[in-house]
């Protein structure tokens, strides 16, 4: 074992806290995920295969339809907020961000470039994804907030229009259709699994 798995905290447990300035020199360049939670470092799992498979598709199928304005990005990191020295950076499967907000070198971008984010839940994560997150790119002011589950009966969930700490718009269901910087998509789940 590394030393920095040996010295990472446990998984959904916050590990030590972590200035922003420490999150960019060290900790958001390991081999390893993880998150930043109000100043505190976090590990996240590894994603399945059905994850990662649903996150490339949908990747492929956005990119070409948002154009060159915008950047679609698997697992970037995005600054949602902070309290004093206490940060919140957050890694989605998939965002969507203005391109010239970002720089080739950069490893986060600010919420206030970001148009949409998903996350493809998975079982250690559907709290997490479904009311933290939640809140947090609510709060952060991200406009779209898509979440997509492949288990079972695959669905789409697309919450729009933040209001304080959430989403007044929620649709979801098989499908949903999506209205980003004038482009109508739609995005099928069963299009999302093989």
């Amino acid at each position: 074992m590394s030393s920095a798995a040996r010295n990472a905290p446990p998984m959904h447990e916050t590990g030590p806290f972590v200035s922003l300035t420490e999150w960019d020199r060290d900790w958001s360049r390991r081999e390893e995920t993880y998150e930043l939670l109000d100043g505190h470092l976090l590990m996240t799992p590894s994603e399945s295969f059905a994850n990662a498979d649903a996150a490339a598709a949908l990747l492929l199928a956005l990119r070409p339809r948002l154009g060159p304005r915008w950047a679609v990005l698997q697992h970037f990191d995005v600054h949602v907020g902070s309290h004093g020295d206490r940060h919140t950076i957050r890694t989605p499967d998939l965002v969507v961000v203005r391109r010239d907000a970002i720089g080739r070198g950069d490893r986060r971008v600010n919420a206030h470039h970001v148009l949409l984010v998903v996350e493809i839940l998975s079982p250690s994560m559907e709290h997490t994804d479904l009311r933290e997150k939640r809140a947090e790119y609510a709060t952060a002011q991200i406009p779209h907030y898509v979440v997509i589950d492949v288990r079972n009966q695959p669905t789409v969930r697309h919450l729009a229009d933040p209001v304080g700490g959430d989403y007044r718009s929620d649709v979801g269901g098989p499908l949903v259709t999506l209205h980003l910087d004038g482009h109508d998509i739609t995005i099928r789940a069963d299009d999302l699994v093989l």
